[in-house]
C-alpha cells in the first residue's frame, strides 16, 4: 500500500511539475512574441508613425533582424536616418514622405492615375524612369506593385512623394525581369499629375 501511495505521490508530482513547465515556456514565449512584435509589427492598425523623429523609428528597428522583412526594415531606417528624411510609416512596413501636398479627394483603388517617376536602390541607382522615356505613367490604382497601389491611396492628385518600400511591396522574391534582384528595398520618387489621363 505504501509502495501505491508513493506511485500515486510521484505521479501526482510529476504531473505538477510538468504543468508548471509547460505555463512557463507559454509565458516566456508570449514575452518573446510581444517583444519581437514591438520591434517589427506588421498587423493592421499598429506600428503607425506619423511624420516621427529619426529616433522614433528605432522602435521598428531588430538588432539581430532574421526574416527578409526585418532586414529591410532595416536598411529603410538607415537610409532615412543617413539622409535625415522627415518620413510617415504604415504598420505593414511602408515608408513615405509627401513632398507637396495635391488636392480633392484620396484617390482609391480603380481609379485611373497618371504620374511621372523614378525608380532607384538605396544606393541611388536608377532602375526605372518615366523622365528618362520622357513618358508619364497611366495606369489604375490596383494594378500596381503592392507598395504603389496602397500609397496611391494615401494621398491624391497633384501629390508628390518618395516612397521606400520594403521588398515584399516591391517584388518581393522573385524581383523583377533582369532590372530589380530578389529581396531588394526599393526607392520612388513620385509626381502625381492632376488629370487623371
Amino acid at each position: 500500500m505504501s509502495t501505491l501511495y508513493r506511485k500515486t505521490n510521484l505521479h501526482q508530482a510529476l504531473t505538477s511539475f510538468f504543468f508548471i513547465l509547460l505555463i512557463l515556456f507559454a509565458s516566456c514565449n508570449a514575452k518573446q512574441t510581444k517583444v519581437d512584435d514591438s520591434i517589427n509589427t506588421n498587423q493592421p492598425g499598429t506600428g503607425t508613425l506619423e511624420e516621427g523623429t529619426i529616433s522614433d523609428l528605432y522602435q521598428f528597428y531588430t538588432t539581430n533582424p532574421r526574416s527578409q522583412f526585418q532586414k529591410d526594415q532595416n536598411l529603410i531606417i538607415d537610409y532615412i536616418a543617413e539622409h535625415n528624411l522627415n518620413v510617415k510609416r504604415e504598420s505593414n512596413g511602408l515608408f513615405y514622405v509627401v513632398h507637396k501636398e495635391g488636392t480633392g479627394e484620396l484617390l482609391r483603388r480603380g481609379m485611373p492615375v497618371k504620374a511621372d517617376y523614378k525608380g532607384y536602390f538605396l544606393d541611388g541607382t536608377v532602375f526605372d524612369s518615366s523622365y528618362e522615356r520622357g513618358k508619364p505613367i497611366r495606369f489604375t490604382i490596383g494594378q500596381m506593385a503592392p507598395g504603389w497601389d496602397q500609397a496611391m491611396k494615401l494621398v491624391n492628385r497633384g501629390t508628390s512623394m518618395t516612397l521606400l518600400l520594403p521588398s515584399f511591396l516591391g517584388y518581393g522574391e522573385e524581383g523583377f525581369v533582369d532590372l530589380v534582384p530578389p529581396n531588394t528595398v526599393l526607392l520612388f520618387d513620385i509626381e502625381i499629375f492632376e488629370e487623371a489621363y
